[in-house]
């Protein structure tokens, strides 16, 4: 089996930007495909110094051009019982029956 691994032409697929949460950096994304639908959990900083990282979500569907799923951050260091640090790198795996957190 051989496998071909090609980066996207539109490269970088997301950019920082919108809501304050976001403006400095996104970075580290994983993604998770359901139901036709691509869905990007990304790590976003809204500041260099302190540099304070939560995890957003996007969508696509096509997998190229995303969207915000929503305008607040899916998990905070706040969510997590500090108000200070960072979310790190996100991992995900989709459990039957299970929610994306786009509601």
């Amino acid at each position: 089996m051989s496998l071909r691994i090609e980066r996207c032409p539109e490269n970088p697929i997301v950019r920082p930007g919108g809501p304050d949460w976001r403006r400095a950096a996104v970075f580290n994304p994983a993604v998770l495909y359901d139901d036709g639908r691509f869905f990007m959990y990304e790590r976003a900083a809204g500041g260099l110094r302190p540099f304070h990282n939560s995890q957003g979500l996007l969508e696509s569907d096509d997998g190229v051009h995303f969207t915000l799923a929503r305008p607040e951050p899916v998990v905070t260091p706040a969510m997590l019982g500090s108000p200070y640090g960072s979310v790190q790198d996100p991992r995900i795996v989709k459990l039957e029956g299970a929610g994306l957190g786009t509601d």
